[in-house]
Formats: C-alpha cells, structure tokens, sequence
C-alpha cells in the first residue's frame, strides 16, 4: 500500500519541485533547455544505476527504490518539459496545482509499466515492450525479435530500454495533451476577442 502511495505522490512532489525551481529563470528558453539538460542527466543516471549498482540483478528493497525513483523521475522530468513549453494554458496562480496535479496522467502508464506482461524463463521477448510501453512499445519490439541491438536479454539493456521508453512515452503524451489543451485555450481567447 505505501508502495502505490509512494509511487504516485513521489512524481507529483517532484515534478512541482522541479517546476518551482525552473521559475527562477524567466526566459522560456531557458526553462526549456534546462529541463531538456535534466533529461539528459536522467538518461546519464539510469546508465550509471544500470551499470553501477552491483545487486541490480538480485531481486531486494534497493531495486524497488531504484525503480520507483526512476520512474517518478522520468515523469516529474517529461511533466517540467510540457508545461514550460506550452505555457499560459491556466492562470499563473494555478500553475503550482498544475506542476502537482499534470503527473497523474501518467498513471494509466504506471500501471501497464508495472503491471504489463511478464518474462518468463524460457520465453522470448515477444511482445515485453508492447505490453510496458503501450505507445511506443511495438516499435521497440520490431527491433528486439530482429535482435538489432544485440542480447537484449541481460538486465542493462532491457532496463534502459525500458526506463528512456518510458520517458519518452511519458514526454508525447504530455505533449500531446497540452498541444490540445493549448489549441483549445488558443481558439476559445480567438472567439472571445
């Protein structure tokens, strides 16, 4: 129980964190670019925790805390990209309870992330990542069953192909939603002008 708790308000606590910290630049472009730096250090601390921590391969408590501070990561970044790039949509007042609240988007994500299929010995690839990563996952998986990237069985290249998928999935639906949610502002200012 405190697991889910845990993996839900982390991301939302993060990501105003994260938000609150990028308003003391006051160009756009430079939120911009510094949360598209943060998404390169995410990528840079994925490969070290991969690479680096030596019981990854064994199951244990560091693991679960490696995982949920990865994925609440991927989402507080992919969560500060969208909103300092398409500004303006609520009013300025709103927008700390929208750095808290734009997270949970993610959470039918979360949920095929956690609870998509399984690898069980014995049993190829398949369709791993169309089932964690609902979006974007058959395309990773078209690459896998051809085996372009090598061995995609060891632990560190499954992991990061699934955590920086994650992002990524997390970062275009983000998008997306906010392009819409621009567009609709955008067009409803037009008509009352």
């Amino acid at each position: 129980m405190y697991e889910v708790l845990i993996l839900f308000l982390l991301p939302m606590f993060l990501a105003t964190l994260f938000y609150q910290g990028l308003k003391f630049f006051k160009s756009q472009k430079e939120r911009i670019t510094i949360s598209v730096i943060m998404a390169f250090f995410y990528l840079i601390l994925v490969i070290a925790l991969l690479i680096e921590i030596p019981g990854y391969k064994n199951p244990g408590v560091h693991n679960a805390v490696i995982t949920f501070l990865l994925t609440a990561l991927a989402i507080a970044i992919s969560t500060t990209i969208t909103m300092n790039t398409f500004t303006g949509i609520f009013a300025e007042k709103y927008e700390s309870l929208q750095a808290f609240l734009t997270p949970l988007i993610s959470v039918p994500f979360i949920f095929a992330l956690f609870l998509g299929g399984e690898v069980w010995q014995g049993r190829l690839y398949g369709s791993f990542f169309t089932a964690k990563l609902p979006l974007i996952g058959f395309i990773i998986d078209i690459f896998t069953k051809n085996r372009v990237f090598g061995d995609l069985k060891t632990q560190f290249w499954s992991g990061l192909i699934l955590y920086v998928g994650f992002f990524i999935e997390m970062t275009l639906v983000m998008l997306i939603i906010y392009w819409y949610l621009k567009a609709c502002t955008n067009s409803n200012a037009e008509k009352y002008d």
